[in-house]
C-alpha cells in the first residue's frame, strides 16, 4: 500500500524534473495561500463560498506548497492542491472564461495547475526530497 503512495524516488534528469515541478507549484501555492490568508472573508465573498470553506482552500494551498518545497508527505499535498484547483477551474468555466483568452481571464493556468497537481500525485517528489530521505529504498 506504501508503493501505491510513494512510488520510487528517482534521481538524475528525471529527479531534477520533478524538483524543478515541485519547486514552481510550491512556490505559487505559498503565495496563493498566503494572499488568502490576509483576508478570508474576502476570498469567500469574491467566489461565494462559506468562510469554512474559503479558510480550507487556504490552508490547503499555504500548507500544500509548503510541503511540495519540502518534498514532505508529496502525493497528499499534491492531491489537496489539485482538488482546490479543481474547484476554482469550474468555477471559471462556470463564468463563461474561455480556455485562453490573451486580453484577459482564462481557466488555463488553474487547468495547469490540475494538471501538474495530478503528476506530482501520480510520480511523487523524486529523489531529491525529504519523502526520498525518509522514505526511500
Amino acid at each position: 500500500m506504501f508503493e501505491l503512495l510513494m512510488p520510487d524516488f528517482p534521481a538524475g534528469r528525471f529527479g531534477i524534473g520533478l524538483l524543478v515541478l515541485r519547486l514552481f507549484v510550491g512556490f505559487a501555492f505559498v503565495r496563493h495561500g498566503t494572499g488568502k490568508l490576509h483576508d478570508i472573508a474576502g476570498f469567500a465573498a469574491e467566489y461565494h463560498v462559506p468562510k469554512p470553506m474559503a479558510l480550507a482552500a487556504m490552508l490547503t494551498q499555504l500548507c500544500g506548497g509548503i510541503l511540495l518545497l519540502l518534498g514532505l508527505l508529496t502525493p497528499l499535498a499534491a492531491l489537496g492542491i489539485a482538488a482546490t484547483v479543481t474547484v476554482a477551474t469550474f468555477f471559471l468555466i462556470k463564468e463563461g472564461q474561455p480556455f485562453i483568452n490573451p486580453k484577459g481571464h482564462s481557466w488555463e493556468n488553474s487547468a495547469f495547475y490540475v494538471a501538474a497537481g495530478l503528476a506530482l500525485a501520480l510520480l511523487g517528489p523524486g529523489g531529491y526530497s525529504l519523502d526520498a530521505y525518509w522514505w526511500g529504498h
